[in-house]
């Protein structure tokens, strides 16, 4: 379709082709590139291009914008103030323009476009939701097959991601290859009594998740919010095992990090365990940041 498109400018215009970094580092998308980034009029050049974080004036530009367009009866002003209290505490959030995005459609998600962000809801509950809806576009909307039909559940990223979290803290240079992501991916979708193909799907796709960023043809999460949580998470399914043999055969090389142990805490309260007992089997075996 991208070899037709630009056959049919025949040398006239412009075409802009976008997408994150990781995705051209991909060596089957390296290669296809090649194949149709060859018209055969014209030229091409590739240039990499970074989105800064967004300030104060770029959040209330924007939630003007969206303002304007969806025609609410809103002053953008007094949302982006509102917003930016919310998340007062979070601001690092706010600097990304897809969490932002999340964050002010979450704001007016409901039909009569009545302002939704709950304020009973504290600061772990609020970083939650966003995370959920990032994953959840990842699932839904980008994951698909060639018929459009969903290839995995949020579930299934949940897992794998937790496991790659544990995986990146328990390495010495805390990024991953492309092949340890591809092993971490097999390791949690098996565990799950995932089907063959959805793994071999998967463990194809990992490396161009949104959640990564690549450094030195080495993989990060983008966002310290992304490891902080699904560390917590794993740590947390670990612990909902009463497997303490485990966590202390994988945690007690390196201290967890504070903002972990936070989150952990607050996974906690809402499931159904002796989370006194769990704790104080956690401090003695565990090293736990302060």
């Amino acid at each position: 379709k991208l070899t037709s498109l630009i056959d049919q400018l025949d040398g006239c215009g412009y075409l802009l082709i976008s997408a994150r970094e990781s995705f051209f580092e991909s060596q089957e998308i390296k290669i296809s590139s090649q194949a149709y980034l060859m018209p055969q009029l014209g030229t091409y050049e590739k240039k990499n291009c970074v989105i800064m974080a967004w300030q104060h004036e770029q959040r209330k530009h924007f939630i003007s914008k969206y303002v304007d367009v969806n025609h609410l009866n809103f002053n953008s002003d007094d949302i982006c103030s509102d917003i930016e209290k919310i998340f007062d505490n979070d601001e690092e959030l706010l600097k990304n323009p897809f969490f932002l995005t999340k964050i002010i459609e979450w704001y007016f998600e409901d039909h009569e476009k009545v302002l939704k962000i709950d304020s009973s809801l504290d600061s772990f509950a609020r970083i939650q939701r966003v995370i959920e809806k990032y994953i959840e576009r990842e699932a839904m909307k980008k994951w698909l097959d060639r018929d459009g039909n969903q290839i995995s559940t949020i579930d299934d990223h949940r897992n794998v991601l937790g496991v790659i979290a544990e995986e990146l803290f328990r390495s010495s240079m805390l990024r991953l290859s492309a092949d340890e992501l591809k092993i971490c991916t097999e390791l949690a979708l098996t565990a799950s009594h995932a089907e063959s193909k959805k793994i071999e799907i998967f463990s194809d796709k990992i490396k161009i998740h949104s959640v990564f960023s690549v450094v030195d043809n080495q993989y990060v999460f983008s966002h310290i919010q992304f490891s902080n949580y699904y560390l917590a998470i794993r740590i947390l399914d670990r612990i909902k095992q009463y497997n303490f043999d485990d966590l202390e055969t994988f945690y007690t090389d390196k201290e967890i990090p504070k903002e972990v142990v936070t989150w952990l805490k607050w996974l906690l309260k809402a499931e159904i365990l002796d989370v006194k007992r769990i704790l104080q089997k956690l401090n003695s075996k565990l090293k736990i940041g302060n």
